[in-house]
């Protein structure tokens, strides 16, 4: 595949001025003994994407995500390095940015179109379709200022994705819009993916991001800290902010206490390296075994065999009420399954250092074939929120779901409890009841 977009060590940025005055002085004049206070966006900044890859942003606000899809969008101007880009762009990049309050949808959507590049008579080709998908209804008619986020939204995104470009740049669109919208937003994506578009997506929404993302950046202060697999970048995205907030705990605590990874405690040798692991460790994951029925330890599974999921964890200092977790994952990245212990009755209140505790989750097979992975975390309930895990463990093993007869089906779950009852009636027959019913 050919390269479409490129950064080459890649700057951007801002000046501050204490007054307009000194702002218009650096434009005549460069004063070397005059500090400037500057922000930098971006820093060095490098990568490629190719045509037809759907390529992910990531990152917290303020780390340069935005910054970079200006650049991209030809909005903004690196202040070094190198940028190209091949190909038609269609960037939404905020909401209803470009959209007039004053005019109505139908005024908006010639103005939006017309920024991103469509003539009028292409903007009249596309109208209906741009207010169908948009499902605004004779909403179009009315002022901008009078719709709600959710509407703007959807009538911005309309025009963007009609656009026929090869190049499409979303950021944070589908945050906003209700869940039918966002899920036919999604499709929509989907298919111009399958079409050939090159799609550069900005979402904090990580099961979107894994889903649709090959390849994923990961932007921490205007850096690129991790680039690759959408699943594994993510990973070390929530390893980051873990480590920080868990910094952040131990600050306003005024606790000592050290976070304690991997390899700082020795763990049983059988279990299965993760692809990435963190905690503050006073409680950890010493062995996680899948078991059949017969208590055997293996990876291959049919449709609607049992399956066991035995986590051992050991205890090193006393911890109350611990919630230990379970997340299954398909090879696109999809959490099919997540359980915790709070989701079942059995005790599991407080343990001292040394103690050891084994937990069992077990389940029908009612999945699609597939490598499904195994992740788990030991989590404190009282610091939910803000990522206080004793021990998380990423993809540490594997479950496979052969195909067979049974298991031939489209999606990813299929219930053996799901029932189907057809019942068979004339035209006339349906008629007299109806009319029986108005009768009365």
């Amino acid at each position: 595949m050919s390269t479409v977009i490129s950064f080459k060590n890649v700057t951007k940025r801002y000046y501050l001025f204490d007054s307009p005055f000194q702002r218009l002085k650096s434009f005549f004049r460069k004063n070397p003994n005059e500090k400037i206070t500057n922000i930098e966006a971006l820093k060095d900044v490098s990568f490629d994407i190719k045509a037809g890859q759907t390529f992910g942003i990531i990152g917290r606000n303020g780390s340069g995500k935005s910054t970079a899809l200006s650049i991209m969008a030809g909005i903004l101007t690196p202040t070094s390095g190198s940028v190209y880009v091949k190909g038609k762009v269609s960037a939404l990049l905020e909401l209803g940015s470009g959209f007039n309050p004053e005019f109505t949808g139908i005024d908006n959507v010639y103005l939006y179109g017309s920024i991103l590049g469509l003539s009028e008579n292409e903007i009249d080709m596309r109208f209906d379709r741009i207010l169908e998908f948009s499902e605004i209804g004779d909403f179009i008619y009315k002022p901008v200022k009078f719709y709600s986020s959710g509407m703007m939204l959807r009538l911005a995104f309309s025009v963007a994705i009609s656009v026929d470009a090869d190049i499409i740049i979303i950021d944070e669109a589908l945050a906003v819009g209700d869940a039918l919208f966002q899920h036919k937003c999604v499709q929509k994506i989907k298919s111009l993916i399958e079409a050939g578009t090159t799609i550069i997506f900005v979402s904090h929404d990580f099961a979107i991001v894994k889903n649709l993302c090959e390849e994923v950046v990961l932007l921490d202060k205007g850096q690129v800290v991790a680039q690759g697999k959408s699943e594994e970048v993510v990973n070390e995205y929530h390893r980051i902010l873990f480590e920080e907030d868990t910094a952040e705990n131990l600050r306003d605590s005024s606790a000592k206490k050290t976070v304690i990874t991997s390899n700082q405690k020795k763990v049983n040798p059988s279990l299965i390296k993760s692809d990435s692991r963190f905690g503050t460790g006073e409680a950890k994951f010493i062995d996680i075994k899948v078991l059949n029925s017969r208590n055997e330890l293996t990876e291959i599974f049919s449709y609607a065999e049992e399956v066991n999921i035995e986590l051992e964890v050991e205890f090193y200092e006393n911890v109350d009420e611990p919630c230990v977790g379970l997340i299954i994952r398909s090879s696109k990245g999809i959490d099919v399954i997540t359980a915790t212990s709070d989701d079942f009755e059995e005790s599991f209140v407080n343990y001292k250092a040394g103690d050891i505790a084994i937990l069992k989750f077990s389940f029908i097979i009612e999945l699609a074939p597939d490598d499904y992975s195994i992740s788990a975390a030991i989590i404190n309930k009282e610091n939910v929120g803000k990522m206080a895990h004793y021990d998380w463990v990423q993809n540490v093993c594997l479950l496979r779901v052969s195909e067979d007869q049974r298991n031939k089906f489209f999606g990813v779950y299929f219930p053996k409890s799901l029932k189907l009852k057809v019942k068979k009636h004339s035209r006339k027959a349906m008629q007299q009841s109806m009319a029986s019913k108005v009768g009365r």
